[in-house]
């Protein structure tokens, strides 16, 4: 399990051991050099700056009670800017570099907006933050001795089709190793829970008045909490039987447009 603590000097010999392995694996991964890092990455002054500046926030993180990375956040101009984030390469291919990001943003739940630098060439850190981490690219910026892309992620305020999906995913990977498969024969189990949750709206409409939904902020929040509960199973559903989030939004716009076209009155009087 992940745990995440103030670095302390002492610290500071083994993480610039373990920040030295990780630039020094990507960079052998991606050109012909052995070694290669930010200024300070092997000498213990990277680790020691960025922890001591007054205007950032750091953290050791430790799996169970061994260091195996950290990470050090600012924040300007109303964003938050990852400045560092590694791990000890041994611990890779786990999963722990999603985990640490969540913790990341869970712990900076106000921040709406992040922003981070990574190497132009470093193709396995751009997939990490496209598809684990939802950041997208968006510049590429020149310095005197190298290439860096800039990245940013912004937190929306109202969710689509493929956010929604997106996060019901990053749930499942965190859980898949007692969790149902992502495969189209648990897709009923899903369908049968959202059903569950849908009881649970319909327990609260029937307990509480309308007046008691509407107006007091307990009972409001615990139903919109239920419909979002309902949600979730309904994008789990998507996720087994593999709609796409492109698949789902044309049937439902489909849909609409024929709706919008259709005489309700006529046609109930056929039914009757």
């Amino acid at each position: 399990m992940l745990h995440y603590a103030p670095i302390l000097p002492q610290d500071y010999p083994v993480l610039t051991q373990i920040m030295t392995a990780a630039f020094d694996e990507d960079t052998r991964l991606h050109t012909s050099l052995l070694h290669d890092g930010p200024a300070g990455y092997n000498d213990g002054t990277l680790i020691r700056k960025l922890n001591e500046n007054p205007d950032f926030i750091s953290e050791k993180v430790l799996l169970d009670d061994k260091i195996i990375g950290a990470y050090t956040i600012s924040h300007k101009s109303e964003q938050n800017i990852l400045e560092l984030l590694f791990l000890d390469p041994d611990c890779g291919n786990q999963g722990l570099g999603t985990q640490i990001w969540n913790h990341i943003e869970e712990h900076f739940s106000n921040c709406s907006r992040w922003v981070l630098e990574t190497p132009s060439y470093s193709t396995r850190n751009h997939h990490f933050y496209t598809k684990k981490c939802g950041f997208h690219f968006v510049c590429e910026k020149q310095y005197p001795d190298a290439t860096s892309f800039v990245f940013e992620k912004e937190r929306k305020s109202v969710l689509d089709f493929q956010d929604m999906m997106k996060m019901q995913t990053e749930l499942w990977e965190k859980h898949k190793d007692k969790w149902p498969p992502m495969q189209p024969e648990h897709g009923k189990d899903f369908i049968l829970w959202m059903i569950e949750e849908i009881g649970e709206v319909i327990s609260i409409i029937k307990k509480k008045s309308i007046h008691d939904i509407m107006d007091n902020p307990a009972v409001h929040s615990h139903f919109v909490e239920e419909l979002s509960d309902v949600l979730m199973y309904y994008m789990d559903t998507l996720l087994r039987y593999q709609i796409t989030p492109e698949e789902i939004s044309k049937a439902y716009q489909e849909k609409h447009d024929r709706n919008m076209g259709r005489n309700y009155a006529e046609e109930y009087k056929k039914l009757r």
